[in-house]
């Protein structure tokens, strides 16, 4: 199974990528009305947000050799890619959510002088980022401007990445005034029917922000939960989080030895589900698919180990209790 997500991330990030510098507004038409988003950097290229999640994915299991044993040339050569799919998907929360996967990944599976290296390198390549973004003479012509604003003020400005994150706030102040209103069951799904009340353009911008919070739009997983369903929905949501992220954090450290596999697969969930709470914080909903994928995968792989664990108790028991059947004729 993780072959095949490995092998789907690089088919769709060698599908995607090419696709970016073509600049094609007919290629964004159809693929929108496919379902995928489409937006663009500022000199026009596409910009697929889905190919930081592949990108993602695909570097994570390469971190990982037991999960897909290829040659180590090829191993960097993918990686490189991977890293270049989360850069031009140009989301700040795909670089973050990386770089959050990647150090958890290196922390659970003990690594910490990989670790220690890995926070060096980050922290010198955000430093390089706010260093070129706040000096350097560059135009929004170049495109690539997006993973500079997330350490970088003046290019956060000159981008829309700061407006961008205006809007979420708007949008999540207003939430919490609603969560307030209604913190122990919500106010459900629905309510376009009140938002969606407007003529002209300048009654749709004042309407905007009541559209998107009815929608769902909140750009923050928790607070549109909580918004619909109320807060002990997250609390309860959290709690199964952490449990399950907690037991997969031990299990990779118990089963290093007696299995493995098992072990090198929990650290891979482990690893992304750091990283969702980025994601979710920044945009992703709770219902993700990505996010319950990796959450069943955990639970299934504890069940995997308590399963033979009672297949191996019993046996043991019952060959250490039973006795010779003189033994019993003698004791009756």
């Amino acid at each position: 199974m993780v072959k095949w997500m490995a092998w789907l991330s690089c088919g769709f990030i060698l599908l995607f990528i090419p696709l970016v510098f073509t600049k094609s507004f007919a290629l964004e038409l159809w693929l929108s009305r496919l379902g995928i988003f489409v937006g663009n950097f500022d000199n026009g290229w596409l910009r697929f947000v889905a190919l930081s999640g592949f990108g993602i994915t695909l570097v994570t299991i390469l971190m990982i050799p037991s999960l897909w044993r290829i040659r180590p040339s090829i191993r960097v050569l993918l990686m490189a890619m991977g890293g270049a799919a989360v850069l031009l998907g140009g989301t700040r929360s795909g670089l973050l959510t990386l770089i959050v996967s990647i150090l958890s990944l290196l922390a659970v599976r003990r690594q910490f002088l990989r670790l220690a290296v890995a926070v060096l390198l980050i922290a010198v390549t955000l430093g390089t980022f706010h260093v070129i973004g706040e000096t350097a003479r560059v135009s929004p012509s170049f495109g690539m401007l997006r993973p500079f604003a997330l350490t970088s003020t003046r290019i956060a400005t000159m981008t829309d990445a700061a407006s961008t994150w205006e809007w979420r706030q708007v949008r999540w102040r207003r939430a919490v005034e609603e969560i307030k209103a209604n913190p122990l069951i919500g106010k459900g799904y629905g309510g376009l029917e009140n938002a969606w009340i407007f003529s002209t353009s300048e009654e749709f911008g004042r309407a905007s922000v009541d559209i998107d919070i009815a929608a769902g739009g909140v750009h923050n997983g928790f607070l549109a939960s909580a918004y619909a369903l109320g807060i002990p929905i997250i609390v309860l949501f959290l709690a199964a989080f952490t449990n399950v992220a907690w037991r997969a954090g031990l299990q990779v450290e118990r089963l290093r030895r007696s299995d493995p596999v098992l072990s090198d697969l929990q650290s891979f969930v482990f690893a992304n589900l750091m990283g969702s709470l980025v994601s979710i914080y920044i945009g992703t909903d709770l219902n993700s698919a990505t996010l319950w994928f990796f959450l069943a995968l955990g639970v299934l792989i504890c069940q995997m180990e308590e399963s033979r664990s009672r297949r191996i108790a019993p046996t043991t028991t019952t060959s250490q209790n039973v006795l010779p059947q003189s033994a019993l004729v003698e004791s009756r």
